[in-house]
């Protein structure tokens, strides 16, 4: 299970489990307040295949939230009463960690995306996507091993860390033109 907080005081909570369901709740009041299925069984959802919800992160100011999962698939869910959604399909399988800026307009996806020969994962890419539009943007590379985390700093710094145990910062986008 994965969760997220948001709101004045942190005072609504999305979650997201292994059934693939995203739910969204009143932490004063204890109470579910929405439920979405985003991940599992054919036809009703947005992803035909069974896959556990692992990352996600919440775009205050727009209600919404973006989910991770095992397979390639990154889902956006609108967090109002009509729990709306679409998604972006990846390269690679295993979205690890997910982080949107403080200013909610760019996405930071960590995972399993990397350029492979043969068996062998060379290098491990974090992706950077327009969140609003749900556009590619930037790839980034230099981590050897999956990308177990990303988040953005107070000045909108994006740092990642992998497999290969380093840290990362990058500076993207700081002028405000994205």
């Amino acid at each position: 299970m994965v969760m997220c907080c948001y709101g004045s005081l942190s005072s609504t909570c999305v979650v997201g489990y292994e059934s693939g369901h995203v739910c969204v709740y009143d932490c004063n009041t204890r109470q579910m307040l929405r439920e979405l299925q985003v991940f599992k069984e054919p036809g009703i959802s947005l992803c035909s295949q069974s896959h556990l919800v692992i990352s996600m992160a919440v775009a205050s100011s727009l209600g919404s939230c973006a989910c991770g999962s095992t397979g390639r698939y990154v889902v956006f869910c609108s967090l109002g009463e009509e729990m709306l959604s679409s998604r972006l399909e990846l390269p690679n399988n295993g979205v690890l960690s997910l982080a949107i800026r403080g200013d909610d307009r760019l996405l930071a996806i960590g995972g399993k995306d990397g350029m492979r020969v043969f068996l062998l994962t060379l290098t491990s890419r974090v992706r950077i996507v327009d969140y609003r539009r749900k556009r590619p943007l930037a790839l980034l590379p230099n981590h050897s091993g999956e990308v177990n985390g990303v988040c953005y700093g107070k000045d909108n710094t994006l740092f990642s860390g992998g497999g290969d145990s380093r840290i990362m910062g990058w500076e993207i986008y700081k002028n405000g033109n994205r």
